[in-house]
């Protein structure tokens, strides 16, 4: 377990050599935990080393079948491959059997990939649902609309929303160091002073 949490803390700093390392000494360790396995795809996902990605997705899928964890990985390797298309299928279909159980992340990547895809009315029919739900703590919302703004271009909404999550201590903020739809923002002071706000410049 504990091998696990610094696996973890190792991939939200970056280090995703020593991360995937960590991962693969627990399966070996207990392969009955699903957590290396989410370690392992996440680091490689962040590498694009999709393949490889994409072979312990499936093997988790096949060991924990009933863990979403999987499914929301699978996504996020199908996005930052760049195949929307496949990303707007797989959320779709969830959403047909599944109106009321998705996550908000799941929902940002929809949006995002309708804007990658030039359909603006649908990505923004995403964002207003999202924008709708209650700003409420163990939420996601919040950072997952930056997100989104992010990929609008619209700073300043981006900001206020991650500010929120900051605050609200959302678990996604962990990933704001990796996270690649920040990458155009990482020179601008509001994020410099939420990166060392969150400690983030303890490991570098």
């Amino acid at each position: 377990l504990t091998k696990n949490r610094y696996a973890y803390f190792l991939l939200w700093m970056g280090d995703f050599d020593q991360a995937e390392k960590l991962g693969l000494e627990g399966i070996s360790s207990d392969p009955a935990d699903y957590n290396g396995y989410v370690i392992v795809a996440s680091s490689n996902i962040y590498k694009r080393n999709f393949t490889k990605a994409e072979k312990y997705i499936n093997e988790g899928r096949k060991i924990f079948p009933e863990n979403l964890v999987f499914e929301y990985h699978n996504i996020l390797s199908l996005f930052y491959s760049g195949n929307y298309n496949q990303v707007i299928k797989s959320v779709e279909n969830y959403l047909k059997t599944n109106p009321n159980n998705i996550d908000e992340t799941s929902l940002a990547f929809l949006s995002i990939s309708y804007l990658k895809n030039g359909d603006v009315q649908k990505s923004k029919n995403i964002l207003h649902q999202l924008e709708g739900k209650a700003m409420l703590k163990n939420s996601e919302v919040n950072y997952n609309l930056a997100r989104i703004y992010s990929q609008y271009n619209m700073k300043d909404s981006c900001f206020q929303y991650l500010k929120i999550a900051f605050d609200n201590r959302e678990s996604n903020f962990s990933q704001l160091k990796i996270d690649p739809l920040f990458e155009q923002l990482r020179k601008d002071q509001r994020y410099l002073q939420l990166y060392h706000q969150y400690g983030f410049d303890r490991y570098n």
